[in-house]
């Protein structure tokens, strides 16, 4: 069994997105992720590269696989009971486009910079600017909406946490870029909120949180020395998936959300 660090966190991600799923299931899905690790391992070893090497392209796959790994979970369904039935609102749809709009804009972004490096902003800076100005506007209106949609739902950090996060992309579409940074923090500690009062799924909300809070040693990194590009090129490579649990969101709400019940509502309103 490869016991790498990256591997021991592949399979922690692995137990955390199975949880409430059949046990054979669970095994099933730790069996195959294991098969992948061992295959990985040995094909490297028989190539001669480094563990370093290794370490890092498991890095990258787990990264980009958390989209596919949620849409997986809530395809596979919970063993605790029927679904929630759904009620679709036209609130609920207008926030679901505004953060698949969001994903989409900061996506185009992200493409870009892949392809352009540095000189992205000199070859193609008008479609970043646009990019990055669509997305970021369309991000504060889903962070700030979903805050003040379900506000009976959200408890009082979860509520203010998804407000700043929202102003916070709000200003950055506007110009101060960095203040961007803290749009996954804040969306991070609401969507646990949502996760909770059944707004969307359990695991989307984990993956949610868990892809923002991984933002936050860049925040850390631009406070200490606001090289823009850098932290830039940067913050997009953390947001893949980050922008993919957004689409989740996106494409959970345009569905509808589950009504309510009595243990869905937080015991302290935001306003």
């Amino acid at each position: 069994m490869n016991a790498s660090p990256v591997a021991t966190l592949v399979r922690a991600w692995v137990d955390l997105y199975t949880r409430g799923l059949p046990e054979a299931a669970r095994a099933g899905r730790r069996d195959e992720v294991d098969d992948d690790l061992w295959c990985q391992h040995e094909e490297a070893l028989a190539i001669g590269r480094s563990t370093r090497s290794v370490n890092a392209e498991m890095f990258v796959r787990l990264l980009f696989g958390m989209p596919a790994d949620v849409g997986w979970r809530m395809s596979s369904g919970r063993e605790d009971g029927p679904a929630l039935e759904r009620e679709p609102s036209t609130g609920a749809r207008l926030l679901g486009t505004l953060a698949i709009l969001g994903a989409v804009g900061w996506g185009i972004a992200l493409v870009g910079y892949i392809a352009w490096g540095e000189n992205a902003w000199l070859t193609q800076g008008l479609l970043i600017y646009a990019a990055q100005l669509f997305g970021g506007l369309a991000f504060a209106g889903a962070a700030i909406g979903l805050a003040l949609r379900f506000q009976e739902r959200l408890g009082v950090v979860g509520a203010i946490a998804g407000v700043l996060g929202g102003l916070a992309a709000l200003f950055g579409a506007m110009g101060a870029y960095e203040l961007s940074l803290f749009l996954p923090i804040g969306t991070a500690v609401m969507a646990w909120d949502l996760g909770r009062a059944h707004v969307f799924s359990r695991p989307l909300a984990v993956a949610h949180s868990v892809s923002g809070l991984l933002t936050i040693p860049l925040l850390v990194a631009s406070l200490a020395n606001g090289d823009s590009m850098l932290i830039g090129v940067g913050f997009l490579a953390l947001m893949i998936p980050y922008l993919g649990s957004w689409l989740g969101i996106g494409v959970s709400l345009i569905r509808g959300v589950p009504a309510a019940r009595e243990t869905d509502v937080a015991p302290h309103r935001m306003f």
